[in-house]
């Protein structure tokens, strides 16, 4: 940025050239924002698989899903307790110690900005569950409410579909089997416009044209 100054002097003023370097422009909210990502799959014997990543490295751990049906309280409870607890049930079976560990030095990290926490979950029957529930025991909140570690589920990428098969084109035969003693089928013929009659036309006949190529075969006539 040019900034031109006029300084005062006994003879007459001219107008001097002082150069500024423009200032940095402060950093954006998102701009090396560190994030602290969670991936939830299940092992072959049907456990959970947890799978976290933050800025001082990576975690991992293994851990049975809790019941929620029959941990989560009574039905006749208020519904507020019920979800309260299945956040936190939820949350102990997600942050293992070593896990936990990491999402603390992922904070130290952060320092005074927020950690984002990023939900991803890969497994269908993982999906259905209220993570959104998620409540941190020690400060009694549920993450998805959290300033300092908000909680935001990301959908899995969707698989790419497998291309289709072209298919050959379709022509169509048609077939009408017409007694002749039938008044109605014979003006019927009559007015229908491009009728190739054929007589005594087999069924090998028929079955060697729908070899060829793909057809429809419409058969139309008296039911006896």
């Amino acid at each position: 940025m040019v900034t031109t100054e006029m300084e005062p002097t006994n003879d007459t003023p001219e107008p001097r050239l002082r150069r500024f370097r423009p200032a940095a422009q402060p950093p954006t909210a998102t701009t090396g924002a560190p994030r602290f990502r969670l991936r939830l799959s299940r092992t072959d014997d049907g456990r959970l698989l947890v799978e976290a990543e933050g800025p001082p490295g990576r975690a991992q751990t293994v851990a049975d899903l809790p019941n929620l049906v029959t941990q989560a309280g009574a039905s006749d409870q208020p519904d507020f307790l019920r979800e309260r607890r299945t956040g936190v049930l939820l949350y102990n079976a997600l942050f293992a110690p070593h896990i936990l560990r990491l999402l603390e030095e992922s904070r130290l990290h952060a320092g005074e900005r927020p950690l984002p926490i990023d939900l991803t979950i890969v497994d269908q029957q993982l999906v259905s569950l209220p993570w959104e529930l998620l409540r941190d025991p020690e400060t009694d909140r549920f993450l998805a409410l959290s300033e300092r570690a908000p909680l935001t589920r990301i959908a899995p990428p969707r698989p790419t579909p497998a291309p289709l098969l072209p298919l050959p084109a379709i022509g169509t035969l048609k077939v009408a089997l017409i007694a002749q003693n039938l008044d109605e089928a014979e003006i019927a013929l009559a007015q229908a416009v491009g009728v190739d009659k054929r007589v005594e036309v087999s069924l090998a006949q028929s079955g060697g044209t729908l070899r060829s190529n793909p057809h429809v075969l419409q058969i139309s006539g008296p039911s006896e």
